[in-house]
């Protein structure tokens, strides 16, 4: 009984804030963004891509691969390196 009040009561905040979005920024589609602080030294992405849909050959050979992908946040510094695979692409 009670979390269905909260419940209810959570839905009727969203519901008044809708509301207020609607008649002060109007309802058109407007592009979002939220800004992010990058800290010198902290953050960085990596990430692995399959190759193997390109169908890539080397003389008539298929050319299993991936490639590594790590990219610095701050400075945006990027580094690929190729990765030779022996496991069968899913």
């Amino acid at each position: 009984m009670v979390l269905e009040s909260a419940v209810a009561a959570t839905a009727g905040l969203w519901q008044r804030r809708l509301k207020h979005w609607r008649a002060t920024a109007g309802p058109e589609q407007r592009e979002v963004f939220f800004g992010q602080q990058h800290v010198a030294g902290r953050l960085g992405q990596s990430d692995f891509t399959r190759m193997g849909e390109l169908n890539i050959t080397i003389g008539g050979q298929s050319f299993p691969h991936r490639l590594y992908h790590f990219v610095l946040t701050y400075s945006n510094w990027e580094d690929v390196s190729l990765c030779y695979s022996e496991i069968p692409e899913i």
